[in-house]
């Protein structure tokens, strides 16, 4: 008589399967095997869907990443240019504002000089026609003196301007860089933003699919793990002496 080893577990078999089987000459050991070949089937079609479940996550995971990694790469390039564009207006800027004021000095000194000049001319006029005149010499002192307020006052009046041209243009210089660096802040912060709506608008379709991707990973694993717990469940240690009689005590035999 043949005879099976105590089994890991009882497998139920319908009694037509078991009518059929031995009406082939299978037994109950050619039962167990295509019940366990079934089950080993379902083992492999759940590993297949698992591991096509993982591939598509990492496929999707790998496209997320290469679609952030292009627009962090793009606007990261725009901000450079913007910071490029705005470093050359400013440069152009300042370039011009400090040549105007380094000819601030030099022009009012010019100024001073023609002004001084100026006044040495028309003092020597004056002098060359009160001695043509004959005028007293007190009337030329008084002249004198007049002229030299006047110049005075002329040449006061030229270093305040020179001064005040300075401040001024300094000032130009100083809104110029305030002006540059507002400037660059904000258009760096627009362009942060404008990138992350961006990430957000490209990747939405990629972060939903990688989700979706996700549950079916898990459902895909939870289907292996039950077939796997099935397929286990199936295996029965058993010897084959005579496979012509069958072993009924160790088998639990269930109509369906």
């Amino acid at each position: 008589m043949g005879a099976l080893s105590k089994p890991l577990t009882t497998v139920a078999i319908p009694i037509d399967d078991l009518k059929n089987a031995v009406a082939a000459g299978k037994g109950i050991v050619g039962v167990i095997a295509e019940a366990q070949k079934t089950a080993d089937a379902k083992v492999e079609t759940a590993q297949a869907n698992a591991d096509s479940a993982a591939a598509k996550v990492s496929a999707i995971s790998g496209a997320l990443t290469a679609a952030q990694q292009y627009v962090n790469d793009l606007y990261a390039r725009k901000a450079e240019l913007t910071r490029y564009e705005l470093e050359n207006l400013y440069n152009s800027k300042l370039k011009t504002a400090a040549s105007q004021l380094s000819e601030i000095a030099p022009a009012y000194k010019i100024a001073r000089d023609e002004t001084t000049g100026q006044a040495a001319r028309a003092a020597q006029n004056f002098a060359e026609l009160a001695a043509a005149k004959g005028l007293a010499n007190g009337v030329s002192a008084q002249e004198g003196l007049a002229r030299s307020v006047t110049l005075q006052s002329d040449l006061g009046r030229l270093y305040a301007g020179e001064t005040a041209a300075k401040l001024k243009g300094s000032g130009e210089i100083a809104a110029i860089q305030s002006d540059y660096s507002s400037k660059l802040t904000a258009e760096l912060l627009k362009n942060e933003i404008a990138k992350l709506d961006a990430l957000y608008t490209k990747t939405a379709t990629l972060r939903n699919e990688l989700s979706a991707a996700y549950t079916a990973q898990q459902t895909a694993g939870a289907s292996l793990a039950a077939a796997q717990k099935a397929n286990d469940a199936a295996k029965i240690v058993y010897t084959e002496k005579e496979p012509d009689y069958l072993v009924t005590e160790t088998v639990s035999l269930k109509r369906y």
